[in-house]
């Protein structure tokens, strides 16, 4: 990748940094037009970069409207992401296809009024992102998987509070407990304390959800991995 593509990609990561998502997704945008269409691999993982940033966006809309339209450009952003990843021969796009579905999904339901329809999205997202997780462990990134993990961590969340089967409601929250250990399982080999920061952060949000609605008494396990750095 050209020079002037790495250093528009560079501004726009320090415009995350500030939360300034619209002004990130501005320039991944810019970095877009400038990319070997052929390039279908690295077009894909920067239109979905864009399709993150367009949400993280949408959330600091005030106005309703405002944040509807915002969310649908993130949802058009991540579906042709999806489309990008699906024109890589093989399976080598497999695990960002169910992601880019999981986000699909987990931001439409934000759109919709109906709540049977909310909570058929967010179980749909939720099945996709579970998907998502097995495949990145399954292939060896680690990184990904841990991204995967923390980046869709609401849809658990939002689920569990709809849900109104208490059986499927506990047994979406114990699968993300255990998706939480793998990724501090992983933490050591990726070796980036921001990326462990926030791991450490949604397990443990996720752990206290689940020993004070699923097993009050506290009985799950914790992992504590003294090798992590925050």
């Amino acid at each position: 990748m050209n020079t002037s593509i790495e250093d528009t990609l560079s501004k726009a990561a320090e415009h995350e940094k500030r939360y300034e998502w619209l002004e990130a997704a501005k320039l991944i945008e810019n970095a877009l037009r400038n990319l070997d269409k052929e390039d279908y691999f690295r077009r894909a993982q920067i239109q979905e970069r864009m399709g993150y940033s367009l949400h993280r966006a949408a959330f600091q809309n005030d106005q309703k409207q405002e944040f509807i339209d915002g969310l649908g450009r993130a949802v058009d952003a991540y579906r042709i992401a999806q489309g990008l990843f699906e024109e890589i021969p093989g399976d080598q796009g497999a695990p960002w296809i169910l992601r880019c579905k999981a986000f699909s999904k987990y931001l439409e339901h934000w759109t919709v009024p109906d709540a049977p329809e909310k909570l058929r999205l967010l179980q749909e997202s939720q099945t996709l992102r579970r998907q998502a997780l097995e495949s990145f462990w399954a292939s060896n990134q680690k990184h990904e998987y841990c991204k995967t993990y923390t980046q869709l961590d609401r849809v658990t969340l939002l689920r569990f509070i709809r849900e109104w089967d208490p059986e499927a409601r506990d047994e979406s929250l114990k699968k993300t407990v255990s998706s939480g250990e793998k990724a501090i399982e992983a933490l050591p080999e990726i070796n980036d304390p921001n990326i462990a920061a926030e791991v450490n952060v949604v397990y443990i949000r996720n752990l206290g959800w689940y020993w004070n609605f699923v097993e009050p008494q506290g009985k799950s396990r914790l992992f504590v991995i003294t090798s992590t750095r925050l």
